[in-house]
């Protein structure tokens, strides 16, 4: 059973958040969202912290993994201003009523040029832990 972890805007236990990763990894639920996703993903706790997230999400922005995971979604530096509120936004909305929500978003690549995605964010529970599984295509 998954310990309740909350992240705040850093992640202040390394230990703590790589045992969360560790124990969602090896859920059979997490393989199953693995297997059922085609579309690019993130993975994130219900605040909006990345826990992980597939390669060609990644790639879409132009950014690698590693420098994702563990980082606020709406605080990356991919993420213009005007999106940054709505991304939050969605995610308080979530955080209160667990539904799915989707929206039109645009993202900076590593090279500055804007990348439209259609993102769609549904919660997601895992081990009796609620996430969030934001799932993206190109717009």
């Amino acid at each position: 059973m998954l310990e309740k972890v909350f992240l705040t805007e850093k992640v202040h236990d390394e230990k703590l958040y790589e045992k969360l990763v560790d124990e969602i990894r090896s859920s059979p639920d997490y393989l199953n969202l693995i297997l059922e996703s085609s579309d690019p993903w993130i993975l994130q706790d219900i605040n909006g912290f990345i826990l992980d997230l597939s390669q060609s999400f990644a790639d879409m922005i132009g950014y690698e993994p590693d420098k994702l995971r563990g980082r606020y979604l709406p605080s990356l530096r991919a993420v213009p201003l005007i999106q940054k509120s709505r991304l939050r936004i969605l995610l308080d909305r979530m955080a209160e009523e667990p539904r799915e929500c989707s929206g039109l978003f645009e993202f900076l690549d590593s090279d500055g040029r804007m990348v439209p995605l259609e993102l769609n964010l549904r919660p997601l529970e895992i081990s009796g832990q609620l996430f969030v599984l934001l799932t993206a295509r190109d717009a």
